[in-house]
């Protein structure tokens, strides 16, 4: 529901207005997905049909949509409908661009496969009407009421205005409905649809077509199905596939082979296919005369080759504007082009700019350039050589809307299109440019298009005030006007101001940072803004032509860009050219796959993606140092910002050394799962410490409550605990749980944490102190720090999630006001500069987690496995939990019960967080026992000399 309402809310137009109508759900449900959007007014209703009358009743306007779960509106889309619906009638949503204007529409592939009711925009009457006549209960999309609606005859919109989001994948960590569940209902109401449509041959095939790309979920969920169910599936991909045969290529080709599969009976071999694609983003073709043919060698293919040829619609020819500039009467547009799924090796190319009748030809230069490989994002095809070079002269582009139109042809693969994708960072995508001394231009992405809209009149903008950029080493060298009065670079958590460079106009702003005064390092990866003080950023339209830049310095890649208000600066690891993108690194697994002998003196240690050393890796990597100084010690890190520890190496992170030594080396300790494509060696020693104790539902506790098949399932094992041979844990009663979640059967270190060892040392007083005086902290005040984890069902892949914002921090702050410090870890809200003074500093990007425990006073955590590890110091906890029972039962769980492992109160408000942490002396003397309890029980191993244990243990061989 909330991402079809957040789709119908995107549209900025006061003529549009939202009704909610709820069934078999609290209303409550509906008012959290409105927010605080005024246009929304809220019903409920009994069932479906009922709800569905309800709100065309209480709409207002003329025209109604009746939206359901699965329906999705490109932002704007709706919005400049408005004017067409002067005219008493019906419009189908397109769902591509460009499409004509038709009334004939029934036996068009775009509608008669999705016939949503969801995709009209119909005269409230004429629907009232179509309702009344419909008591449907069981017709979740309106299927059969849009039939009815589009009996009256309809007009298609001219452009894109609709999308299916009912097939759109779930986040990685949340659950699976399982569809076989509603296979009966699904195959009942299509074969109902088909006969509706029986009339109507031409539309009935259509509607086979699309049934047959429906049934993809359930195919792939076939390994689960019971007999029955494999019956029905077998008779309906069979009677869709023979109805749709003529039409057939027009479904994508998997779901074309996954049907045959099911048809024949072949279980055993659509099994395989799925699990094969489990973990695959993209797969080989071959041109074979003009055709283009999916190479998948899985042997229950024999004998379907005709099925993998793919159709043009699954091989469009995409294209996107980069640069636009005028140079000597000469319009030069910079295009990336390739037609998907398809290796780019000689295309010749046609182009033109096309404003309704008016077409003029355009001079096509044909070149290199990896960034279009790294555009189409195909993991499987060299697309390199698509730069498209386009020149028209100036005087041929009268006023209008020019759209940009390709003709493509390379080795009998033929394909025509129009450029449909705008690169906003480069110079196609800045406000009107002049093009003669009468006319300007500029480029305009508009439903699913580019089009160069020339108008009358002169680009006059403001004074320039940057005129060159340039990196240069560490730094990047500006010239600026004289109205400059400062340059600093922001973002990531970085303020970083400019040096004046000798003369009025020029500055040197490093490229490195010391947010935590630990020592100077270069930038991490990320995104900057370039801020001047005392006038805006007004770059030179000579310096924009050129945008997007990119280029290498010693420590980054740096592409300058444009950007909201201005230029920004994109940071990134130094990765060769041939490193980048998922091409390059599909080549560079393939690379490595060749087994090679194992270098015995060869360590390789990483923490989490490397974006600083820490964890228990850095804590062996040390006592390892110490002992055996003379070893090939390597160190992953994300980019030039994470500096190796003492001892090792830099390594950095993706890069052809990377796989390398990941292939080679002997030992290889980490605290999160490797890469999919790694594998253990021969001879190969892998250790997984994890990151944290285990106490949240992991593993095959996750992933079957999940929804995972059999043998996603196995995938996930081959990938985890099948690549490892040892495994790290805190205390031997921990290891029941890792030897019953992960099917391990390897060798288990139950030795303690070496990250704690820091927390029970003679050091941890001088550590303390360190670290509060770099924080600003003074020594009456009491530093809170307040860490809390991430949600699983708010991720959005398996490395980032939305964070939740349960402690009013700011509120908090006031209330026990000055003799209190907050450190704020794991958000990017409220985000003053470490080292000011200030009541609320935000610690995200520090790069050691023990140090923070060390300077904190008290912590208010939730359910982060860092209670353990603070427990240890002793020091009091305050648990803000008001989703306890969700995320319990819901969003992650519990090996055992949370209560157990939480010595401190368990709260629900920042009023209660404030009242606890009020006497934070009462708070630990009510607490104590518990806590001395607590480590008796989770910590007895924690004694300091945990790195010791493990390095004799993992490393015995070497000392």
């Amino acid at each position: 529901m909330r991402a079809t309402l957040d789709a119908v809310r995107d549209q900025p137009s006061p003529s549009i207005e939202f009704v909610v109508v709820s069934y078999g759900d609290p209303r409550s449900a509906g008012r959290a997905a409105a927010g605080d959007d005024t246009r929304v007014r809220f019903r409920e209703a009994e069932d479906l049909a009922s709800a569905r009358a309800r709100g065309v009743q209480a709409a207002r306007g003329t025209h109604v949509i009746v939206a359901s779960p699965g329906d999705r509106y490109p932002r704007a889309a709706l919005a400049d409908l408005v004017p067409a619906l002067a005219r008493d009638e019906a419009l189908l949503l397109a769902t591509e661009a460009g499409e004509p204007d038709r009334a004939d529409l029934l036996s068009r592939p775009d509608f008669a496969r999705l016939p949503f009711l969801g995709r009209l925009v119909v005269p409230r009457e004429q629907l009232l009407a179509a309702l009344g006549g419909s008591r449907v209960t069981d017709d979740p999309d309106g299927l059969r009421i849009a039939l009815d609606v589009l009996d009256a005859g309809v007009t298609l919109t001219p452009y894109r205005a609709w999308f299916d989001g009912r097939l759109a994948e779930r986040g990685p960590f949340q659950v699976r409905a399982d569809p076989l569940a509603r296979l009966e209902a699904h195959v009942a109401r299509d074969r109902d649809t088909l006969v509706a449509l029986v009339e109507r041959p031409a539309a009935r095939v259509q509607r086979a077509v699309g049934a047959l790309a429906e049934l993809r979920p359930f195919l792939a969920a076939a390994e689960a199905a019971t007999a029955d169910q494999r019956e029905l599936l077998r008779e309906q991909a069979g009677s869709l596939a023979a109805l749709a045969a003529d039409q057939l290529e027009s479904v994508d080709v998997l779901t074309r082979i996954l049907a045959e599969l099911a048809a024949a009976g072949d279980y055993d071999g659509l099994v395989d296919l799925v699990a094969s694609r489990e973990f695959a983003d993209g797969f080989g073709t071959r041109v074979v005369d003009g055709a283009v043919v999916a190479q998948l060698a899985d042997p229950q293919l024999t004998g379907r080759e005709p099925l993998r040829v793919l159709t043009e619609h699954e091989t469009p020819l995409r294209a996107q504007l980069r640069r636009l500039r005028v140079i000597d009467d000469e319009l030069v547009l910079e295009v990336l082009a390739g037609v998907r799924l398809v290796d780019t090796v000689e295309p010749r190319v046609e182009a033109r700019l096309v404003d309704a009748d008016r077409s003029v030809p355009a001079r096509v230069t044909v070149t290199a350039d990896a960034a279009v490989t790294r555009w189409l994002a195909g993991s499987e095809q060299d697309q390199d050589g698509g730069l498209l070079t386009l020149r028209v002269p100036v005087g041929a582009l009268g006023p209008g809307l020019w759209r940009l139109d390709l003709d493509w042809a390379d080795r009998g693969v033929r394909r025509s299109g129009t450029v449909d994708d705008l690169d906003r960072a480069g110079s196609a995508g800045r406000a009107a440019v002049p093009l003669t001394s009468s006319t300007t231009i500029a480029a305009r992405a508009r439903h699913g298009r580019v089009v160069l809209a020339v108008a009358a009149g002169q680009a006059d903008g403001p004074a320039s005030t940057l005129r060159k950029i340039e990196a240069v080493d560490g730094a990047l060298r500006l010239t600026t006007s004289a109205t400059v009065t400062g340059v600093r670079l922001e973002g990531n958590g970085h303020r970083v101001p400019a040096t004046a460079g000798g003369a009025p106009g020029f500055w040197n702003l490093p490229l490195t940072d010391d947010p935590w005064s630990l020592g100077a390092a270069p930038l991490p990866t990320g995104a900057y803004r370039l801020v001047f003080d005392g006038a805006a950023v007004v770059p030179d339209p000579a310096l924009v032509d050129l945008l997007p830049t990119d280029e290498r310095t010693a420590l980054h890649r740096v592409e300058v860009a444009r950007g909201h208000g201005g230029i920004v600066v994109h940071l990134g690891p130094l990765l060769a050219d041939d490193e980048l993108g998922r091409r390059a690194q599909r080549r560079l697994q393939a690379e490595h796959l060749v087994e090679r002998p194992l270098d015995p003196r060869l360590v390789y240690f990483q923490s989490f993606t490397g974006q600083w050393p820490g964890d228990h890796p850095l804590a062996i990597q040390q006592e390892l140092f110490r002992r055996r100084p003379d070893l090939d010690v390597r160190w992953v890190v994300a980019d030039s910002s994470a500096t190796p520890p003492p001892g090792s190496r830099a390594l950095l992170f993706r890069s052809r050394e990377w796989h390398d030594v990941l292939a080679r080396a002997s030992y290889v300790v980490t605290n999160i799962e490797l890469e999919k494509t790694a594998t253990r060696r021969p001879g190969q020693q892998i250790l997984q410490t994890f990151h944290g104790y285990p106490s949240k539902a992991m593993g095959l506790g996750l992933w079957k409550p999940r929804g995972l098949l059999p043998s996603q399932i196995e995938r996930q094992l081959d990938h985890t605990s099948r690549t490892w041979n040892n495994l790290l844990t805190p205390d031997p009663e921990m290891d029941q749980y890792y030897r019953r979640d992960y099917a391990y059967d390897g060798r288990i270190l139950a030795l303690g944490y070496p990250r704690d060892d820091v927390l029970v040392g003679s050091a941890l007083a001088e550590l303390r102190a360190a670290t509060r005086a770099r924080l600003g902290i003074g020594e009456h005040q009491h530093a809170v720090l307040y860490a809390p984890t991430w949600r699983d069902d708010l991720a959005t892949n398996f490395r980032a999630a939305e964070a939740v914002h349960h402690l009013d921090v700011e509120e908090a702050a006031a209330a026990l006001g000055k003799d209190y410090v907050l450190l704020m870890r794991g958000h990017r809200f409220h985000a003053p500069r470490a080292g000011t003074g200030s009541r609320v500093v935000d610690v995200t990007g520090h790069p050691d987690i023990n140090h923070l425990i060390a300077a904190s006073d008290a912590a208010v955590l939730d359910y982060s496995s860092l209670r353990f590890d603070f427990a240890i110091t002793g020091k009091p906890m305050v648990f803000l939990v008001p989703d306890l029972e969700t995320y319990g039962s819901r969003t992650r769980g519990f090996l055992w019960d949370y209560r157990e492992t939480a010595p401190g109160p368990l709260v629900a408000t920042t009023a209660e967080v404030i009242g606890e942490l009020r006497d934070l002396d009462r708070l630990g003397a009510r607490w104590s026992a518990d806590l001395v309890a607590f480590n008796a029980r989770y910590n007895r191993l924690q004694d300091g000399r945990a790195a010791e244990r493990v390095v004799e243990e993992f490393f015995g061989p070497l000392l």
